[in-house]
């Protein structure tokens, strides 16, 4: 088994980001047709059909939602295969519901009446930079990644047998617990490579025995453990 916890919002607002085109390479000037004083919520506007942002507030708003409605959902297949369908019918029923924690959200990170910072950056790196000064870890927060691999072996004799492998690391005041599982194993085979001791030509997975023994070792010793058990 292996996932991601993800605050429940979390893909919902990016996949609307996307569907708006807060992923653009425009810049935000060039997308709301003005430079000065410029609020995300015009930027929201200006990817938006048919919004007149002179609109009256409460009609503004009533506005908004439609269009963010309409586009939310012709984003829906209307035909898919029938694993996905049962998915898809999902969303189209809480769409509604759907569209209003987008825009709950994005006001809760101040994505709505504040000015946007640069208007001359493009729309993809002034949004990245709102929400990696808004999203950073605070001085005692840290991030935690835990793993659990489950593999059941069914030898000939019928005989069963279950392997569990788990990983639990916590970030620290230094290094983030992402930043230490994936950089690690990179830096320890670099090192590695620089003393010869991966051989053979081209790529090398990291399924050579050669290469996971010596680099489960190393991470131990950093304090990243991987334990086993077998039932």
């Amino acid at each position: 088994m292996r996932g991601t916890l993800r605050f429940p919002e979390f893909c919902l607002v990016f996949r609307m980001f996307a569907l708006l085109g807060f992923t653009s390479e425009e810049t935000v000037a060039q997308t709301v047709r003005k430079t000065e004083k410029v609020t995300w919520k015009d930027v929201l506007i200006a990817q938006l059909p048919n919004v007149d942002p002179k609109l009256p507030e409460d009609q503004l708003a009533k506005k908004i939602n439609d269009s963010l409605l309409n586009v939310y959902s012709e984003s829906l297949p209307s035909e898919t295969n029938a694993y996905l369908q049962p998915l898809v019918n999902q969303e189209r029923e809480t769409a509604e519901q759907d569209v209003e924690t987008f825009i709950r959200c994005i006001k809760e990170l101040g994505l709505w009446e504040e000015e946007v910072k640069d208007p001359e950056e493009k729309v993809i790196d002034a949004l990245c930079r709102e929400l990696e000064e808004k999203l950073s870890y605070m001085p005692n927060e840290r991030d935690m990644i835990f793993m659990l691999h489950e593999f059941v072996i069914k030898h000939r004799n019928e005989t069963t047998k279950k392997i569990k492998a788990s990983l639990c690391v916590y970030g620290n005041q230094n290094s983030s617990a992402t930043s230490l599982t994936v950089g690690l194993p990179v830096a320890i085979a670099s090192v590695m490579t620089l003393k010869g001791q991966i051989k053979g030509p081209g790529l090398v997975g990291p399924n050579e025995k050669a290469l996971y023994e010596n680099v489960l070792k190393e991470l131990e010793k950093e304090g990243i453990i991987i334990a086993e058990t077998t039932e």
